[in-house]
C-alpha cells in the first residue's frame, strides 16, 4: 500500500472510492457563451472503469449523475474525466469554491507482467529498504532519507 500511495499506481486490481476537488477546463463556445466545467483527476491509475459520480451541491448532498455524461480519458496518467459540454452542474458550493466529485471505479493492472520493470525494481528496492531497517524505529524517517542511508552503507 506505501508503494501505491507514493506512486499513484495500483498493481492488484481493487475498486477505489475517491473524493477529488476539480480543476476548470475551458470548454470553448456553447450556446453563444464562454463555459467553463470541471475536470476531474483520479488520485490512482491505471484506471480500468468508472462505476459511478456524483457531486456535492451547496448544501452537502451528494447527487449522483451519470458517468456517460464524462468524457473520460483511460490512457492519461492520472486519468482525467471532463463533463460533457451539453451537460450542466448547478452553481459551484460557496464553501469550497470548486466542485467536489465522489467517484467509484476500479484501478489496478489485471496481470503482473503488465507493470514496468522500472516500477517493480523502485518497488523492491523500496519495500528491501524498509525490510533492512525492521528492526529500527523509522516512523521519522522518510523514504528518501532511508534510501541515502542504504547508499551510504553501500559504499
Amino acid at each position: 500500500r506505501m508503494c501505491e500511495e507514493t506512486t499513484g499506481i495500483v498493481v492488484y486490481t481493487q475498486t477505489l472510492l475517491s473524493i477529488v476537488e476539480t480543476e476548470d477546463v475551458l470548454l470553448g463556445r456553447y450556446s453563444g457563451r464562454r463555459t467553463i466545467n470541471p475536470k476531474i483527476l483520479l488520485p490512482y491509475a491505471p484506471v480500468q472503469n468508472v462505476s459511478s459520480i456524483s457531486y456535492e451541491t451547496n448544501s452537502n448532498i451528494w447527487v449522483a449523475t451519470d458517468v456517460i455524461n464524462f468524457s473520460i480519458d483511460y490512457d492519461s496518467l492520472p486519468c482525467s474525466l471532463v463533463l460533457s459540454q451539453d451537460i450542466t452542474l448547478p452553481a459551484r458550493p460557496t464553501t469550497y469554491n470548486t466542485y467536489r466529485f465522489k467517484v467509484q471505479y476500479t484501478a489496478g493492472y489485471t496481470n503482473i507482467t503488465d507493470i514496468a520493470p522500472g516500477i517493480m525494481g523502485a518497488m523492491y528496492m523500496y519495500l528491501s529498504i524498509y525490510y533492512t531497517n525492521r528492526n529500527d524505529d523509522i516512523s521519522e524517517k522518510t523514504a528518501q532519507e532511508l534510501l541515502l542511508q542504504e547508499k551510504m552503507y553501500l559504499l
